[in-house]
This record gives C-alpha cells, structure tokens and sequence, in this order.
C-alpha cells in the first residue's frame, strides 16, 4: 500500500469524482478499484523509475464544464500544416463546437462528443486487453468527454481528423477519452494535439482505443506540448484485424512529467504496425515511454523507434516489449531506441525485452545512449559553423532519423509531406531554445 500522505492525496481526487459516478455501475466500480489500489508506486517495476509525488501534491481539481474565457488562437491552430479537414476542439476536457468544425461528414462516418454520444468507454479496452492502472482507473470514473470517431466499412476519409485538447485552467485535472472504429477496408488520419495556455499547470489523464477491422488503415500522429508544469498520461489501447494497418507517430516536447504508453495487440493475419516518437526534453522534464507489442495471429509485422534529445537534468525512460505467442508464426518485429545526453547531468533508462513463444521468426531489439560524436562536431567546426549551429544540425539529424520510418498513406503525396516538414519544424523550435549550447 502507498503511504498515509499520498491516500490522503488521492482521497481528494475520490471525493470530487463522487457526483460524477452517481448513477453509472461501471463508473462507481471503477471508482472503488481506484480507491483499493491508488496510482502505483517505485515498488512496481514498470514505475521504478518515475516519482510520482509531485503529481499527487498538485492538488488537482475538476473543471468547470464550460469555460467561458477566450482561447488564444494561436492554441487552436493546427500545428500539422495541412489546413483542411475535420476539426475537433476539447477545452479543459469538454467537447467545443463553437470550435469545432464536423460539417459536412461523408455517409458512414461519426464524428464528434463521446458524451453527447452516450458512448464514453468506461469499461477502457478491456475486450483489447492490457492490464488496469490507477490512472486507467480514474479515468474510467471520472471522465468527463473525449472524441469519437467511426468510419465504416469501405469508406475512406479523405480529409484527417484534427483533434486539440487545450487546457486553460491551472490546477485542473481532464480526464479525456479517444475511441476510434474503423471498418472493413475504411481508411483515415488522425492529427492530435495537446496543449496548455502559458503557466497552467494541469494534469491530463487521457485514455484511447483503437479498433482496426479486416484491411483498415489509420494514421495516427501526436504533439504533446502542454505547458511546462503540467503531467501528461496517455494510455492506448490497439487491437488489428486481419491485414489491418496502424501508423503511430508522437513528438513530446512538453510537461513536467509525461507517460505514453501503447498495448497493441495483433489478431488477424497479415496486420502491420508502425509505432514511434520522439522526445525533446531540458530542464528537469521526463517523458516515459512503455509499449507493449502482443503478436497473437501470423504473419505480423510491428516496428518501433525512438529518439529522445535530453538536456539540463532532463530524464528519458523506454520500457518496450514484444510478445510472439505460439501461434504468431514468421512475425517480424523490430524496436530500437536511442538518446542523445546533452547534458552531463541528463538521464535515459531502456529495457527492451523480448518473450517469444514461436520458433520461425525475425525479432531483434536494441538501445543505444550517448553523447555527440565530438569528431563530427569538430568537422563542422572547422569549416566555419558556429558551435551552437554545429550542435543544433547534429541533434535535428539524429532526432529527425525516425521521421524516416513515417509512411502517411491515408494522404496525397504532398501533404504527406507536409505532415513531415511540421514534424520537423516542431524539432527545430525545440533545437532554437534548447541543447545548443556547448558543454
């Protein structure tokens, strides 16, 4: 059991949740799970290596569900550089269609609120699998709105998905879900981003669920970039059909403690994953990074890389598995992760693992941490580029490598690459005001 001062802590987060499980079992269910067992602490292995204190001394509360005050534009403009598509805004965690723009939807597909809907997953992912967390826990009790988004069968979506979750209240929690359900052979992109109003330091617990029918594809891609005292959980939850296919992109840059964590599991035969990041972090951020790859059916393919770029005292961390059980037969599945530390003082922690319970695959894991190759600094410095230029071009290099890995198919050719060059230009942003400088 966790200490006397943090369930006092999370009593706190029970009490305010109470109105908002009244009447619903599954929500009152979860509640009293997450009251039995509270967020977990160093003692369990997967959270060894993240303190999780100074989220419960925030002394987060529940928003209002209306906030009535101006969102900078700024903070809804859409970061990906592809400027049309559907748009859903979220504001301290309730849907917005004033903001919105959801106009227009092809036949057999929804758009739109998981309240309005009635359809909030409370019961998150349990058909999927993944085990339960306090943080899965509390959002499932808690919950307040999220996006739904459904295509059916055969149709494509033409236009991406624009998701943004702005928070503008400091002190707030927002419990958020995602549920996505694409049909046989439906096809779509999905654009997300997170965002907060300079100086909120706010708590985002978010939950999301992907269901891939037989030949689906879907491209999802992240930027989590919320102010710099806020926390930031995510939990996702994959399951593919037969020759369905995932692609899954997220940049962090922001918060003061951030968790992304995936459980994807492989079904049909023939399905395909791509699941990536990076993380730019200074300071004393982390960002923590747990996926786990459970190939069930085969002739699975999964890829995994990551970059991360630490600077001051800032703190990575990759805990990745693949599983291969017995019958997922010629699976091949890749995960790498490497960081660069631009700072003495910067850390990164990796355990990748493998469990494989076939015998005819192609698996290989592997981690790397290190510094700036001095030789290739002092190239560039010896034709003239400034130390902090040299620095910045190394670092973007090295970070930009997994942007290679990115196949945005749901899109036409050029705005595929656009969505790239925003990537990059979002790394770039970070490289102007962080880890340039010589050390």
């Amino acid at each position: 059991r966790h200490s006397q001062a943090c369930a006092i802590a999370e009593r706190a987060w029970i009490d305010a949740l109470g109105g908002i499980t009244a009447g619903s079992d599954a929500r009152a269910a979860a509640l009293a799970a997450f009251a039995e067992t509270g967020l977990p602490d160093r003692r369990r292995e997967g959270w060894r290596w993240t303190d999780l204190n100074p989220l419960r001394e925030g002394g987060f509360t529940t928003p209002a569900p209306r906030f009535t005050g101006t969102v900078a534009s700024d903070l809804l403009s859409g970061p990906f550089a592809i400027s049309r598509g559907f748009r859903l805004v979220f504001v301290n965690g309730y849907f917005r269609q004033d903001l919105s723009d959801i106009a227009s939807l092809p036949d057999g597909v929804t758009l739109g609120s998981l309240a309005e809907a009635g359809e909030q997953c409370v019961s998150f992912g349990r058909d999927i699998g993944g085990a339960d967390t306090g943080f899965s826990l509390l959002n499932q009790a808690g919950a307040t709105d999220g996006a739904l988004i459904r295509v059916g069968a055969g149709v494509t979506l033409s236009q991406p998905v624009h998701l943004h979750f702005v928070n503008m209240d400091s002190g707030c929690h927002m419990q958020t879900q995602i549920k996505v359900e694409l049909g046989a052979g439906a096809r779509a992109c999905l654009l997300e981003t997170h965002r907060g109003a300079a100086g909120t330091a706010c708590f985002t617990n978010q939950l999301a669920t992907v269901t891939l029918a037989e030949g689906a594809r879907l491209d999802h891609y992240r930027l989590q970039e919320e102010a710099a005292d806020s926390f930031h959980f995510r939990d996702l939850r994959a399951a593919l059909a037969r020759q369905a296919g995932y692609e899954s992109f997220t940049l962090t840059t922001g918060a003061r403690l951030s968790r992304n964590s995936g459980f994807i599991r492989f079904d049909g035969e023939g399905a395909r994953c791509g699941y990536h990041g990076a993380y730019l972090l200074s300071g004393t951020q982390q960002a923590d990074t747990v996926t786990q790859l459970q190939h069930v059916a085969p002739d699975c393919t999964s890829a995994q890389n990551f970059r991360g770029a630490l600077d001051d005292r800032a703190r990575g961390t990759f805990q990745g598995c693949i599983t291969v059980e017995k019958p997922a037969q010629r699976t091949d599945a890749r995960q790498s992760i490497k960081a660069l530390l631009l700072s003495p003082r910067a850390e990164q922690d990796a355990k990748p693992e493998l469990e494989i319970f076939a015998d005819d695959v192609k698996c290989a894991h592997g981690a790397s941490t290190g510094n700036l190759d001095p030789d290739a600094l002092f190239y560039l410095r010896a034709r003239g580029v400034p130390q902090a230029q040299a620095r910045a071009l190394l670092i973007g290099a090295f970070v930009s490598e997994v942007l290679d890995d990115l196949a945005a198919a749901t899109l036409p050719p050029d705005e595929a690459g656009q969505l790239k060059d925003s990537l990059h230009a979002r790394m770039q942003a970070w490289l102007a005001g962080n880890g340039t400088g010589g050390r």
